[in-house]
């Protein structure tokens, strides 16, 4: 008998790029009349990975990010 234990890895790296265009680029802060706005993603480089091992999902990133603000 042959026990299959199915393991799933996905590389997200493109979802993560979109992610953080969409999502990064919404933040603003602003404290005592100074404000602060992301306005573009320059990169995204590294590793996103997502898991499944005994129906558990992981998900292991090494990302850095390159932001342009204002």
């Amino acid at each position: 008998m042959v026990l299959h234990n199915p393991k799933v890895n996905k590389d997200a790296r493109e979802w993560t790029k979109d992610y953080f265009s969409n999502t990064l680029t919404t933040i603003e802060a602003e404290e005592n009349s100074v404000s602060a706005k992301i306005t573009k993603v320059l990169s995204v480089d590294g590793d996103v990975d997502v898991n499944q091992r005994k129906g558990k999902v992981v998900t292991i990133f090494d990302v850095q990010v390159k932001l342009e603000y204002t």
